[in-house]
Parts: C-alpha cells; structure tokens; sequence
C-alpha cells in the first residue's frame, strides 16, 4: 500500500514540474522582459492556478515585480532573467525601494 502512495506522489511531483518548466521557459523567453500571467498562461499553456502555485513554491526564484503593466497586469520574471534584461535604472531603483522594479 505504500508504494501505490509513494508512485501517486512521484507523479504528481513529476507533473507539477513539468509545468514548472513550462512556466520558467517562459518566464525566460529572450523575447520579453517581463510578462503577465496572461502571457505565461498562454505560452506554457498552463493555468492562472498553477502560475501562482509555481510563484508561490519558487518564490525563491520567480519574483513579482513593483510596478504593473501597460493594462494594469502584475508583471512576473525570473530572478536570472531579471538580472539579464533590467536596466541599470531598472536595478538602482529597485535598490533604493527595496524591491524589484
């Protein structure tokens, strides 16, 4: 019986970063600097649901960044990618207010 919960875990585990994948291919697409979810979610062909369970368990590497969008969207990237495409400006003034601009 355990085994049979062990391989449900195993998969479920496998899927969930499948899509994670998914989501930081996207995230790090050299075409874009910063996306919304809306962009994620239709590139990596994923859910809202499943890009902000990704934002939340890898906090420590997809960030949410301090200002929006042209249409008022959240913009989200990857910390590397970030580091990569931002602005020198992008950078100071993400210092000074503590946060990823």
């Amino acid at each position: 019986m355990n085994k049979r919960n062990n391989n449900k875990k195993l998969k479920s585990s496998k899927s969930s970063e499948s899509s994670y994948e998914k989501i930081k291919r996207a995230l790090e697409n050299p075409n874009y600097k910063f996306r919304t979810i809306n962009g994620v979610s239709s590139e990596a062909h994923v859910s809202f649901e499943t890009i902000e369970k990704a934002m939340r368990e890898h906090s420590d590497e997809i960030v949410k960044l301090f200002r929006k969008g042209e249409n008022g969207e959240m913009l989200i990237t990857t910390r590397a990618h970030y580091k990569k495409k931002a602005s020198v400006k992008e950078k100071v003034i993400g210092a000074v207010i503590n946060s990823v601009y």
